[in-house]
């Protein structure tokens, strides 16, 4: 279920000579879907820095791609939140070329929460961690 959707559309910037999205600019459509999942819950990576004191390294990324998106396609990037543990969340992802549906992409990374002074392990606030719990269940958004 995703509980985020953004819209991307594909610039020429983002593609190699053959006009299929290079790789890498993927990460840049996910950073920002992410941007606009945390704006929905009333964050920004400012926010959650200077009112908690914690920042949330990405620990594991993994994806499939499935087909090439080119200059020009609208893609939908959908993501998920599952709360792992108190110090870690899943974020599954997958984009879609928006007018035939056609999957691009699916995969999921993980955030870590460490505190921002010491890059010590530490548990998610408790007023963040309450809303990727609502987030996770579909009720956030």
């Amino acid at each position: 279920m995703s509980v985020s959707r953004t819209l991307v559309r594909v610039q020429w910037a983002d593609a190699d000579a053959a006009q299929i999205v290079w790789h890498g600019n993927f990460l840049r459509y996910l950073d920002q879907a992410e941007q606009d999942l945390f704006a929905a819950l009333g964050l920004t990576y400012q926010s959650i820095d200077l009112r908690f004191a914690v920042i949330l390294p990405r620990t594991k990324f993994e994806c499939t791609f499935r087909s090439p998106a080119r200059v020009g396609d609208h893609l939908i990037v959908d993501l998920s939140i599952v709360v792992l543990h108190p110090r870690r969340i899943r974020v599954p992802f997958k984009i879609t070329q928006r007018d035939t549906e056609r999957l691009v992409l699916e995969g999921a990374y993980e955030m870590a929460c460490v505190e921002r002074d010491t890059f010590a392990a530490s548990d998610f606030p408790e007023e963040l961690f309450g809303l990727f719990q609502k987030a996770s269940e579909g009720s956030a958004l």
